[in-house]
C-alpha cells in the first residue's frame, strides 16, 4: 500500500506548526481545505483563527475568505481580513471588499478605527486619516484615539495638539497623559520628555497616575531616549504596579536587559515566558527579542557560528509564520547575514522587490555584504511615493546617506524642506543630523557638523551616538580638549547603559588623550594655518611620534582645498600627500604584482565570496592566503623576531595578522588587504607611479592597515614593523595585554608614514599614494561583517 502525503494542517495550531517545521509542499492547500470546513459547517471562530494563520503567514487566502463571508456576510472581522487579503493577493477587488467593509461599518456603528489602521498598513496613508475626518466631537473615543495615533505617525503635530484637547475628560487620566507623553517625545525629544516627568522620576512616583499602561509607555520612551538610569526607574515602578509576570513587564524587563547587554538574563527572562517550548504560538514581537538575544549571546562566544546558523534558522521559522511583519522579515535578514548566508541573503534581497517599509532595511543589508551601489539602486527603484508621510520619507533618506558614505560619494546637498522637517520625529531628526554630521566631518567641516549637532544634542543629551560624533568632529577641528570631554560623556553613558560591563580604553581614547597630552606645550597658534605650514613648524620627528598629531594632520591635508574632493576619481591631485611630501626626485619601485591575506579560525561562505572577488578583479596578480601554520612557516626562514612574537600571541588572531603583514610586506612587498574588504572595482591603478599606496581611516584620519601596498623595503612599512615589534614585546614582558590597533596597527602605521615623510626633495624617498577615505570606499567595501565579528575573541 502506497504511503500516504503529509495532510493539510486543519488547525491553527496545526497549520503554525507545520510551517515552524518548513516550507508547506502546497501553499494554497490550507485555504482550499479551509474553504471545505467553512462549507461543511466548521466554528467562526475557528475560521478566524485560521484565516488569520494563513495571511500572516502570506500563504493564499482567498478562497477561504470567500466561503467565509458567504456564510458569515455580516462578520466584521472576516469584513476587514477580505479587505487586507485582496491588497495583497489581488489588488483589483481591493476597492470593492473595501467597499464591502464600509456597508458593513456604516450598518453596524462599528469597525472605523480598525479600518482606518488597516489603510495605514496598506500604504493608503492619507485615505487612512481622511476615514476618520470630521470634528473631534462628534467622534467616538476610539475613533478620536486612532486619529491621533496616526497624526503621531504621520508627523502632524497641530493635529494630534487638538485631538488631544479633545480627548481630556473622555478618556482615562493616565491614558490621556501616556497619549500627551507620547507627543512630547516625538516632537520635542527625550530632555522634553524628562523635564515633563520631573519629580516622577526623582524619588515620587506617586507624582503619576498609579496605571500599568502609562507607566509602560514611560518605560519605553525611556529606553528609546535612551535613558537608561530612569527607564530603570520606570521599569521598576511598572513591576510594582503590575507585578513581574504582566506581560507588559516581562516585555519591557528583556528590552531593558537587551539594552544593558544582560544576555544571560534576557535569555532567562525569555524561558520564563509562557509557551517557550512551543515557538510557533509566539507572536512576532518575542520571535523579536529571542532572536536579538541569540545574536547578543553569540558575541560572548569563542566560536558562536553553530548559534549564528541556528538563528537563522530560527528566523526562517518564524518568518514563515509572519511572513508580512516587517520588523521580523528585517531581522531574519540580519541573522542570515550573521551566520554567512550573504549569496543567498543577496538573491533574496535583489530578487524581491521589497515594499515602502522594507526598501532601507533591505538596502543597507546589501551594503553590509559588500553592495552598497546596489543598496542605493534599490532605494532609487523603490523610492517612497509623494504622499508618504514624512517619517517613512526620512527612513529612505536616512539609508540613502549612509550608503552614500558606504560607496565613497559626497551625498548630495539637499534644499530645506521645513514642512518635511517639522513633521519629523525628533529621534528620526537626530539620527539624520548624525548622518550627516559625519559626512561633514569627512569632508573636512567640522565647525558646520558641530552646528548640526547642537540641537540634536539638546533634545537627545543621552545619545552616545551623538557624543561621539561631536567628539570626532572637536577633534578633527583641533580644539582636542573639548573632544575628550565630549568622549568622556560618550563613555559615562555607555557605562551606565551597561552597568555590568567593564570596559577599557579604547583607540578613540588611546588618541584623544594622547592628543591632549601631545598639544599641552604647543604655542596657541602651533597648529593653525596649512598642513605643510604646520608639519614645517613642528617637524616630522615631533609630529611622527604622536599618532594622534599624526593622524589629525594627515585629516587636515586631506581636507584642504585641492584635496576636499578626493573622492572623485577625476580629481588628479587629490592626494593628501602632495601638501606634505615634496616630489619625489626617485623614480616609483614597483610594488609586486601579488595578493596577500591572512585568515584564522573556521572557514565560511564570506571569507571565500571575498577572495574570489580579489581574484576575479585583478587576474595578474597572484593570490597568497595565509593561515597560522603556513604563516608560522614564513617567519621562521625570514623573520626569526616576528616569528617568535607570532608564536607568543596565540589566540590573538589579529595582534598575528599585524606581525605577518608588516614582515611580508617589508621583506617581499605587494598588495595586503584584509579577508573582510571586498573590492568592487580593480584597485590596479593606484599602484602606478607610486612605491607605496595607503588609506587614511574614517572618523580620527589615522593610516589604516587594512590595505597597504608596498614595494620591498619601503621605509614606512619597516618602520612600521620596528615600532610593531618594539610595543608588541613590551607588552608581553610586562604581561599586559596587546592592544592591536594601538601596539601593531593603524597606530604604529601612522606614526611610521609621518615620522619617515622627507621634508625636502630627496633622492631616496620613494613616491607615495595616501588615499582619503571617500577614494578608497568608492572602489572596496570595508570592515564588512564576517560571521567571525560577533565572537568574543574579535578584537573590535
Amino acid at each position: 500500500m502506497a504511503a500516504e502525503g503529509p495532510a493539510t494542517p486543519d488547525t491553527p495550531e496545526a497549520l503554525a506548526r507545520a510551517l515552524w517545521a518548513g516550507p508547506l509542499a502546497a501553499r494554497d492547500a490550507p485555504a482550499s481545505r479551509l474553504a471545505q470546513q467553512i462549507r461543511a459547517g466548521i466554528e467562526p471562530d475557528r475560521a478566524r483563527a485560521t484565516l488569520r494563520t494563513l495571511q500572516a503567514a502570506g500563504l493564499p487566502a482567498h478562497t477561504a475568505i470567500q466561503a467565509a463571508r458567504a456564510r458569515w456576510p455580516d462578520d466584521l472581522a472576516l469584513a476587514l481580513m477580505a479587505a487586507e487579503g485582496a491588497a495583497y493577493e489581488t489588488a483589483a477587488p481591493c476597492d470593492a471588499a473595501l467597499a464591502h467593509l464600509d456597508a458593513l461599518i456604516a450598518r453596524t456603528g462599528r469597525g472605523g478605527p480598525a479600518r482606518a489602521r488597516l489603510l495605514w498598513r496598506l500604504g493608503r496613508w492619507q485615505a487612512a486619516r481622511d476615514s476618520l475626518a470630521g470634528p473631534g466631537a462628534g467622534l467616538a473615543q476610539a475613533a478620536l484615539v486612532a486619529r491621533l495615533d496616526l497624526a503621531l505617525r504621520a508627523g502632524d503635530w497641530a493635529a494630534a495638539e487638538t485631538d488631544l484637547a479633545a480627548l481630556a475628560g473622555r478618556i482615562g487620566a493616565a491614558h490621556h497623559l501616556a497619549l500627551s507623553l507620547r507627543l512630547t517625545w516625538a516632537r520635542d525629544g527625550a530632555a522634553a520628555l524628562v523635564c515633563r516627568l520631573g519629580p516622577a522620576l526623582a524619588g515620587r512616583p506617586e507624582a503619576l497616575p498609579p496605571a500599568p499602561g502609562l507607566w509602560r509607555v514611560i518605560t519605553d520612551l525611556l529606553q528609546r531616549s535612551p535613558d537608561a538610569p530612569r527607564a530603570a526607574r520606570a521599569l521598576a515602578r511598572l513591576q510594582a504596579l503590575a507585578g513581574p509576570d504582566h506581560p507588559a513587564a516581562q516585555t519591557a524587563a528583556l528590552e531593558q536587559a537587551l539594552a544593558q547587554g544582560e544576555t544571560a538574563q534576557a535569555r532567562a527572562l525569555l524561558d520564563r515566558l509562557p509557551d517557550a517550548g512551543t515557538p510557533w504560538r509566539w507572536p512576532p514581537r518575542r520571535h523579536i527579542l529571542s532572536l536579538r538575544a541569540g545574536l547578543a549571546q553569540a558575541r560572548d562566544m569563542d566560536q558562536p557560528q553553530p548559534l549564528l546558523a541556528a538563528l537563522a534558522g530560527q528566523a526562517a521559522a518564524a518568518c514563515r509564520l509572519h511572513a508580512r511583519h516587517a520588523g521580523l522579515t528585517a531581522l531574519g535578514w540580519t541573522c542570515r547575514l550573521a551566520a554567512g548566508d550573504w549569496a543567498g541573503l543577496e538573491d533574496t534581497l535583489r530578487a524581491c522587490p521589497p515594499g515602502v517599509d522594507l526598501s532601507p532595511p533591505a538596502a543597507l543589508r546589501l551594503g553590509r555584504i559588500g553592495q552598497p551601489d546596489a543598496g542605493l539602486a534599490l532605494l532609487g527603484a523603490h523610492p517612497p511615493p509623494p504622499e508618504a508621510p514624512a517619517p517613512i520619507a526620512a527612513r529612505h533618506r536616512l539609508a540613502r546617506l549612509q550608503l552614500a558614505r558606504a560607496c565613497g560619494q559626497t551625498p548630495a546637498t539637499e534644499a530645506p524642506n521645513e514642512a518635511l522637517n517639522e513633521a519629523l520625529n525628533a529621534g528620526m531628526t537626530a539620527d539624520l543630523s548624525s548622518e550627516q554630521a559625519l559626512a561633514l566631518i569627512e569632508a573636512g567641516q567640522p565647525r558646520q557638523a558641530l552646528a548640526l549637532l547642537r540641537d540634536p544634542l539638546r533634545r537627545f543629551p543621552r545619545r552616545p551616538a551623538l557624543w561621539l560624533a561631536h567628539a570626532r568632529a572637536q577633534f578633527r577641528k583641533g580644539d582636542f580638549r573639548q573632544a575628550a570631554r565630549a568622549l568622556a560623556r560618550f563613555n559615562h553613558l555607555n557605562a551606565r547603559a551597561r552597568p555590568g560591563r567593564a570596559a577599557g580604553d579604547d583607540l578613540r581614547d588611546m588618541l584623544i588623550t594622547e592628543a591632549v597630552q601631545a598639544s599641552r606645550n604647543l604655542a596657541a597658534q602651533a597648529l593653525a594655518g596649512s598642513s605643510a605650514t604646520i608639519m614645517a613648524r613642528l617637524g616630522r620627528d615631533r609630529l611622527g611620534g604622536s599618532a594622534a598629531l599624526s593622524a589629525w594632520l594627515l585629516a587636515r591635508a586631506s581636507a584642504e582645498p585641492g584635496h576636499a574632493e578626493a573622492g572623485h576619481e577625476d580629481t588628479p591631485d587629490g592626494d593628501p600627500l602632495r601638501a606634505l611630501m615634496p616630489a619625489s626626485a626617485r623614480p616609483a619601485r614597483a610594488i609586486p604584482p601579488r595578493l596577500l591575506h591572512y585568515w584564522e579560525g573556521p572557514p565560511s561562505p564570506p571569507v571565500a565570496r571575498i577572495l574570489a572577488a580579489w581574484a576575479g578583479l585583478h587576474p595578474g596578480l597572484t593570490q597568497t592566503l595565509h593561515d597560522a601554520e603556513s604563516a608560522q612557516a614564513w617567519l621562521a626562514r625570514h623573520d626569526a623576531r616576528a616569528a617568535d612574537l607570532f608564536s607568543a600571541l596565540a589566540g590573538q588572531p589579529a595582534a598575528r595578522a599585524d606581525i605577518l603583514r608588516l614582515a611580508l610586506l617589508a621583506h617581499e612587498g605587494g598588495i595586503w588587504a584584509d579577508i573582510d574588504e571586498a573590492p568592487r572595482a580593480p584597485v590596479s591603478d593606484w599602484l602606478q607611479g607610486v612605491s607605496g599606496v595607503f588609506v587614511l581611516e574614517p572618523g580620527f584620519g589615522t593610516v589604516a592597515n587594512n590595505f597597504i601596498a608596498a614595494a620591498p623595503g619601503l621605509a614606512v612599512i619597516t618602520q612600521a614593523r620596528a615600532l610593531a615589534l618594539q610595543a608588541v614585546q613590551a607588552r608581553l614582558a610586562a604581561g599586559e595585554a596587546v592592544y592591536p590597533w594601538r601596539d601593531s596597527g593603524p597606530g604604529v602605521m601612522t606614526r611610521a608614514l609621518l615620522s619617515t615623510l622627507p621634508t625636502k626633495p630627496e633622492a631616496d624617498a620613494d613616491p607615495l599614494r595616501l588615499l582619503p577615505p571617500a577614494r578608497y570606499l568608492a572602489r572596496v567595501a570595508t570592515n564588512l561583517p564576517l560571521p567571525h565579528k560577533r565572537s568574543a575573541l574579535h578584537w573590535r
